[in-house]
């Protein structure tokens, strides 16, 4: 029973400082931007089901590790390197 009543004051105390933090309710929020305020709480919602998302690493979804993307770019160079040498090679029969 002690116990409660303590939580309860601390509650309610929590709830007094509410307007110091800058914690506006889902009916200021949507008075303040012309939206219901039903919205607000869906918005909400979507925000705290989904914020682990993002804050993941994108890249590690594509299963690419940092030494397969570097791989994966020396080949890429190496591929222009050549279309390069090939495309030289080509404008000087042509200019000859």
């Amino acid at each position: 029973m002690k116990h409660e009543k303590a939580i309860q004051r601390r509650v309610q105390g929590e709830g007094s400082h509410r307007g110091n933090q800058g914690i506006k309710s889902n009916s200021e929020i949507a008075s303040a931007y012309s939206v219901h305020p039903t919205q607000i709480g869906f918005w909400k919602k979507q925000l705290i089901d989904g914020a682990p998302a993002l804050f993941t690493d994108k890249r590690a979804k594509d299963g690419k590790t940092p030494e397969r993307m570097i791989d994966e770019l020396y080949r890429v160079i190496g591929k222009r390197d050549i279309e390069i040498e090939w495309m030289k090679k080509n404008l000087q029969l042509v200019d000859t």
